[in-house]
């Protein structure tokens, strides 16, 4: 019987080490990882479909910050048009995150387990942001293009907007 040994593969940007046991070229080897292989490539109208399915199957809204009021769409008028140009941010209890609807998430379990292992399509952030829209339990607030630019900037370098508090706050 041939010892089972652990090989580091590699080292993920994100801290996560990936291991393989055994050797995959024995005829039984099942990686212990197996379940992390399925790969979600979705487009944005099939991750849409998919947060929508999760929704009728119905969910804890408590957990997703909806009823705090914890969602802000930040509008930004463009100068000399009359089209403005929006942004969501999820103000959580420790870190702020920069949403875009069924596109993107700044938050961290978007970053693994949608871009780096593709084992989900949406996090739960998207999934309350879906249901916020829906219900209609966010605020507004209208920002100028640089107030938006610092808010965004903000959250993806500090986890934590202070513009963004004060123009809500003030």
């Amino acid at each position: 019987m041939k010892k089972k040994r652990a090989r580091r593969l590699a080292w993920l940007g994100c801290g996560v080490r990936v291991y393989r046991c055994g050797n995959p070229r024995d005829p039984g080897f099942k990686s212990p990882r197996a379940h992390l292989t399925r790969r979600f490539i979705m487009s944005v109208e099939e991750t849409r479909r998919v947060l929508v399915s999760v929704l009728e199957r119905g969910i804890d809204y408590a957990s997703l910050g909806v009823h705090e009021g914890r969602f802000v769409e930040l509008k930004a008028v463009l100068t000399n048009t009359t089209s403005s140009w929006s942004m969501w941010v999820y103000m959580g209890r420790e870190r702020d995150y920069v949403l875009i609807p069924y596109i993107y998430c700044s938050c961290m379990d978007y970053l693994v387990r949608t871009v780096f292992l593709k084992t989900r399509s949406y996090c739960k952030h998207q999934l309350g942001l879906l249901v916020a829209i829906r219900r209609g339990l966010f605020k507004t607030t209208a920002v100028t293009l640089e107030d938006l630019y610092t808010i965004v900037d903000e959250v993806i370098e500090r986890g934590f907007s202070v513009t963004l508090r004060r123009k809500l706050y003030k």
